[in-house]
């Protein structure tokens, strides 16, 4: 698996599909407006994303979306980056590796299994 950051529009696409690609054949899920999802991923529509460092990010299997992670600020609890994501069944068993690339490089990472922060 590969996760690459959103830089296109056709990324941005494929990454607004892929809840519905997911759960097309969920006899329960409720699909969001599509143009209210494209909302909170846009400037001009969300102010709060002129108020903090975010990034999408698709998660790819042999090339195909298989899903998509949004990732906001570093957690102060934790002292370190975490992302919040949609992933294909087959893909989120806790430990699952993951390769994630930004404009700053390649790093390793994984699916980490919940909680993965000690309520106090």
């Amino acid at each position: 698996m590969n996760i690459h950051a959103v830089q296109t529009q056709k990324d941005l696409a494929s990454f607004l599909g892929v809840p519905y690609q997911l759960y097309r054949q969920d006899p329960i899920w409720v699909p969001p407006l599509r143009d209210e999802q494209r909302g909170q991923f846009d400037p001009k529509r969300n102010p709060l994303l002129d108020h903090c460092e975010w990034q999408l990010f698709l998660l790819e299997d042999q090339g195909r979306p298989v899903g998509r992670i949004t990732s906001a600020v570093s957690s102060v609890a934790l002292g370190c980056p975490i992302a919040l994501g949609y992933v294909r069944r087959e893909f989120f068993a806790p430990g699952t590796a993951v390769a994630v690339e930004d404009a700053r490089g390649a790093l390793e990472a994984h699916v980490a299994e919940l909680p993965f922060v000690t309520p106090s």
